[in-house]
């Protein structure tokens, strides 16, 4: 009788201390680590790691005998970001404003001299065949309306720039815009050309591109009639979503561009910045990683807001500029210097009956400027590709007739001066 209740004893004892250690089994499973994939390390702009990520990921899909054209693709795309990232520049923004991608281009503003934004549908209405991508593609159209570059389709269905030029009363046949990409380039859109008439930005998708559209910056060399090789703006205007519409407003001071990243779909994220006249980045010696990736991410616009003075006048800037598309003057808007200190920017700032007068004239002959030095930019375009004896003649005589204009322009000047100061200080 001992004997059985004895064995009962250490049964019980037994199964008691089995489930014990189950139950401590359980409790100390180890967790799986999810794993975190290239394209997530990728848009989280943690660059090394990803890295090593899509090592492992194109190992194990050459494996499998998988295709690895993706992969590849991630891979330089890492590798730009790697680079790019190290060379954040630093930018002081303004604001953002998150709008509908129909009211991007009403959301810009600018000043008269820096040229108008408008869609292909806008500047073109009589083009019936165009389509409506084409339509709402974006055009640029400088200060004297007779020189535009917008993006359209080529016979191989690939969207790139083109330009027509005002002649008189008739735009010039659609020409492609000569500019030095790659040959892979799968989209060129969002032209913007500084009032200089050389620095071209646009947004191109394809090699070199770290997201989707990424803003890209040329210029035009003379010499070549050609614009050179067009560079990747960086961080933190680009980023592994679509970048693109970069605009600089020299008269008010002010640097526009879009963006879709961290944004629902329909929507766009306009940022406001001040531009730099030199470019500095940021120093891994006086930042953290994480910090400039912060930076690059453009995670805190309060942060990159040092300098309060300048940030305070860039906002009255802005709603300058916003009273003006609002309110839009009478006259046409320029930038006369009246005296030290004195500017005048419309026809109706003048007091004096005859210096308006001679204003409106300075305003056709600077209308009238444009235009001729723009079909003489044209023309040199024609004859470096046909050295033609006549068209060089042209040519001859178009800049004598511009200095003549120029000539006037100065002359016109000074009476204007005289005459307004003479009613300003009778």
């Amino acid at each position: 009788m001992n004997i059985k209740l004895s064995l009962v004893i250490i049964c019980l004892f037994c199964a008691s201390v089995c489930s014990h250690a189950q139950k401590r089994a359980r409790r100390t499973a180890v967790v799986p680590v999810k794993t975190v994939s290239a394209e997530e390390l990728f848009n989280q702009y943690s660059f090394d790691a990803a890295v090593s990520a899509i090592q492992k990921e194109l190992q194990a899909t050459k494996k499998t005998g998988s295709p690895t054209y993706e992969l590849q693709q991630l891979a330089e795309k890492i590798r730009i970001g790697q680079n790019m990232i190290q060379s954040t520049e630093k930018v002081a923004f303004v604001d953002s404003f998150v709008v509908n991608k129909d009211d991007l281009l009403n959301t810009i503003k600018l000043s008269s001299p820096s040229g108008t934004l408008m869609t292909y549908g806008k500047a073109f209405p009589e083009d019936t065949k165009a389509g409506k991508s084409q339509k709402s593609s974006t055009v640029f159209l400088n200060e004297f309306g007779d020189h535009i570059i917008y993006s359209a389709f080529n016979e191989d269905d690939v969207e790139k720039l083109y330009e027509r030029i005002l002649l008189g009363k008739q735009w010039s046949a659609s020409k492609p815009l000569p500019i030095e990409v790659p040959d892979s380039v799968e989209s060129m859109s969002y032209p913007f050309l500084m009032p200089d008439g050389t620095t071209l930005y646009f947004a191109m998708e394809g090699e070199g591109s770290l997201g989707g559209y990424d803003i890209f910056v040329t210029r035009y060399n003379s010499d070549t009639g050609e614009y050179v090789k067009a560079e990747n703006l960086g961080m933190p205007f680009n980023s592994p979503a679509n970048d693109y519409l970069y605009v600089i407003d020299e008269n008010s001071g002010l640097g526009w561009f879009a963006s879709d990243r961290n944004q629902e779909e329909g929507k766009v994220c306009v940022y406001l910045f001040i531009p730099n006249t030199s470019r500095e980045t940021y120093s891994a010696d006086e930042f953290s990683e994480d910090e400039i990736k912060r930076f690059a991410q453009i995670q805190s616009i309060e942060d990159t807001q040092s300098d309060s003075k300048a940030i305070s006048a860039a906002k009255k800037q802005l709603e300058s500029l916003s009273k003006q598309t609002s309110h839009p003057q009478h006259s046409p808007t320029f930038t006369f210097y009246v005296a030290s200190g004195l500017i005048y920017h419309s026809l109706d700032d003048f007091k004096s009956a005859t210096a308006m007068k001679n204003a409106i004239e300075w305003t056709n002959k600077q209308q009238e400027r444009g235009r001729l030095l723009a079909n003489i930019q044209n023309k040199r375009h024609q004859w470096t590709n046909s050295a033609s004896g006549a068209l060089k003649t042209e040519i001859l005589t178009m800049e004598k007739t511009l200095s003549d204009i120029d000539k006037k322009i100065t002359e016109l000047e000074s009476i204007i001066r005289s005459e307004e100061q003479k009613k300003l200080n009778p």
